[in-house]
């Protein structure tokens, strides 16, 4: 209908994301109101509000990032179930607009992506309803939805809570492959378990990326949705690199983590380390180790080997020069590579 099409210009427009989404909304309002007060029976089924145009207002509340999005999106939600349990297929009034799969998703994306201190709660609520529904059972997206928001949880608990929602998801999967996790849903719990501040969460994604490639290669290595990625890998490293504020055995672990880490990328056939990869290796160095002799050698080691595989780039630049004096730089080091970044360390070098 023109209202789709009007809804679907606001959720596409240059507004910013939340008034996309009032204005998406303000839309979807209208049309309801315009076919509660419309008599024929033929405009009326023109008129009629579905499914699909619910799911484009809710899916503009979850691009939004809106502070309001997780809310507004779940009142919509609601609205569609009462509104389906009060439908009436003879009753020309009724309005066909139960929610789908892509509702519940949408609506747990968009707590996830809201910032709210409780979105990880909220999504996970939204998951316990589609569960509850009966008729439509969670799917790998959903629980993805969910680890997403614990990932970006602030709340205490919410790492170990991701872990024991991907662990649900290996264990369900072996009966039913619509809840498999992906290699999404393992990034999002390393990225939970690197924002953590407790103690041994450098071990503790190690143990997860190693969960990963047992999971992959379980599958023959052909499950492409689980196999391990750079992004894997660099989630340990950053882990790794901000366990500084640990104890000295704790941060010892760290290291000795996070060039285990460095040494699986670098013989996987999953992964090719990357300028993030030399970035956050360096602060591990630059976090974890005290001034001397050894960092200033294992930095400039390190450096060489990032320079050699042309991967030098601005966050390398920032790291090396946190985790080696500067003027341990000498010129043999800095020419040579294709990833350059020797002038910029000579121009400090320099000053």
């Amino acid at each position: 209908s023109s209202f789709a099409t009007v809804i679907a210009g606001w959720a596409r427009s240059g507004l910013p994301g939340g008034a996309k989404a009032e204005k998406a909304e303000e839309t979807l309002e209208r049309l309801i109101e315009i076919f509660e007060e419309t008599e024929d029976e033929g405009r009326k089924k023109e008129l009629r509000p579905n499914t699909v145009i619910f799911n484009a207002v809710i899916d503009a509340w979850g691009k939004s990032r809106d502070p309001r999005a997780g809310m507004k999106a779940e009142a919509l939600l609601v609205r569609m179930q009462e509104m389906a349990a009060d439908d009436d297929d003879d009753d020309d009034e009724s309005m066909d607009c139960a929610p789908d799969e892509f509702s519940y998703n949408s609506c747990m994306n968009s707590h996830a992506n809201s910032g709210h201190r409780n979105a990880a709660r909220l999504a996970e609520g939204v998951l316990k309803r589609m569960q509850d529904s009966g008729s439509i059972p969670p799917n790998t997206i959903s629980y993805n939805s969910v680890l997403n928001a614990w990932s970006k949880s602030k709340l205490p608990g919410a790492a170990e809570r991701a872990e024991q929602i991907l662990l649900y998801m290996i264990d369900a999967a072996q009966s039913n492959s619509n809840v498999k996790p992906t290699v999404y849903s393992f990034s999002s719990v390393l990225n939970s378990r690197a924002k953590s501040r407790e103690p041994g969460k450098a071990r503790r994604t190690q143990a997860i990326l190693h969960m990963l490639r047992e999971v992959y290669e379980k599958t023959g290595g052909v499950d492409e949705d689980l196999k391990p990625n750079n992004y894997c890998f660099n989630g340990v490293l950053n882990a790794c690199a901000f366990s500084a504020d640990f104890d000295d055995d704790e941060r010892k672990d760290a290291l000795e983590v996070a060039v285990q880490t460095l040494n699986e990328m670098q013989n996987s056939p999953y992964a090719n380390p990357d300028s993030v990869t030399y970035g956050n290796m360096l602060k591990c160095l630059a976090n974890l180790m005290p001034p001397g002799v050894t960092r200033t050698r294992m930095g400039i080691r390190l450096f060489e080997t990032c320079r050699d595989d042309g991967q030098v780039g601005e966050m390398v630049l920032n790291e090396a020069l946190r985790a080696v004096p500067v003027k341990a730089f000498d010129d043999s080091i800095l020419k040579g590579g294709g990833g350059g970044g020797g002038g910029a360390i000579r121009r400090r070098r320099g000053r």
